[in-house]
């Protein structure tokens, strides 16, 4: 006959142990602040463009965006995300370091974005250096402008970029987010040594019933 679980019991167990389960957490949390100080802290500026849209004889072209339209707009996004673009920035700004592959630096440095439904261009870089971080993402920015330009009076591209914000020095870093991190620790942490703990006492009763069992087959043998 399985026995009925019973939360005072297993409450009590909880309570027995909570010293397993606060040391536990307290480790988590004390790890991962360490491996956040050992990490690199990076700065993320952000530069934003806008892209006008071409400019027609009828006021009504010129106003005519909808999703459609807005979405075709992320074509952009290759302007400032260009190999070409990006590594004159890299050596304009020495941002390699030795040993270092551009394609990795590269995908952990810059991410462009066309913000949904919007007309709005956004580059973000992110670097060890801050003042370095809102120079790179300006240029980007500016040589994206300039490469629109070359492209408009060659009839190839009729919308136009505009900068709007170059972006400002960042003054605290975007990585580790290190509340973040051990927020999660915290939480991990809990529910594994909760599963645990809930793993022990499921065996401890199937020890103690087996006990049970078998001291009263012993009885019965005896009394025979």
């Amino acid at each position: 006959m399985t026995e009925r679980f019973d939360p005072f019991e297993y409450l009590l167990y909880l309570r027995k142990r909570w010293r397993f389960a606060m040391l536990t957490i307290a480790g988590a949390m004390l790890l991962t602040a360490i491996a956040c100080l050992l990490m690199t802290p990076l700065y993320t500026a952000t530069a934003r463009l806008i892209i006008d849209p071409p400019a027609g004889p009828d006021p009504r072209t010129s106003t005519a965006i909808n999703a459609v339209y807005l979405e075709s707009l992320k074509s952009y996004e290759a302007f400032a995300s260009s190999d070409a673009v990006f590594a004159k920035a890299v050596e304009k700004y020495h941002l390699l370091d030795p040993g270092a592959t551009f394609e990795d630096f590269k995908r952990r440095a810059l991410r462009v974005t066309k913000l949904k439904d919007t007309r709005i261009l956004e580059i973000q870089v992110s670097l060890a250096n801050p003042a370095n971080a809102q120079a790179v993402a300006q240029y980007l920015a500016e040589e994206a402008v300039a490469l629109n330009q070359l492209l408009a009076s060659q009839r190839e591209r009729p919308e136009r970029l505009s900068l709007v914000d170059p972006g400002v020095t960042p003054q605290k870093p975007s990585s580790p987010r290190t509340s973040l991190f051990l927020a999660a620790a915290f939480l991990i942490a809990s529910v594994l040594s909760l599963a645990y703990l809930t793993l022990q006492f499921g065996l401890a009763r199937q020890r103690l019933r087996q006990q049970a069992l078998d001291d009263e087959s012993l009885v019965m043998r005896v009394n025979r």
